[in-house]
């Protein structure tokens, strides 16, 4: 728990759980925009759009709720 703050279980827990659900989420989009008769082109922007509104809704959410916290850092990785 020295260091970031952060157990070691967790992480790990972290590093399989987040790009899971990150492809998972990916591939729901591609189908959800692929059934619905949008180009190749217009299937790729969307979903690289989508991925992307995570990181710029969530770190400065993120920033704002944990302001002044030691482990800000750890808390914005996974984003």
């Amino acid at each position: 728990t020295e260091g970031l703050g952060l157990q070691l279980s967790h992480g790990l827990t972290l590093l399989l759980l987040l790009p899971t659900l990150h492809l998972g989420s990916m591939a729901i989009l591609f189908k959800l925009f692929h059934k619905t008769g949008f180009s190749r082109g217009d299937v790729v922007a969307g979903m690289f759009c989508a991925s992307q509104k995570t990181l710029a809704f969530g770190l400065p959410l993120v920033n704002t709720i944990f302001e002044g916290n030691p482990n800000l850092a750890a808390y914005c990785a996974p984003i």
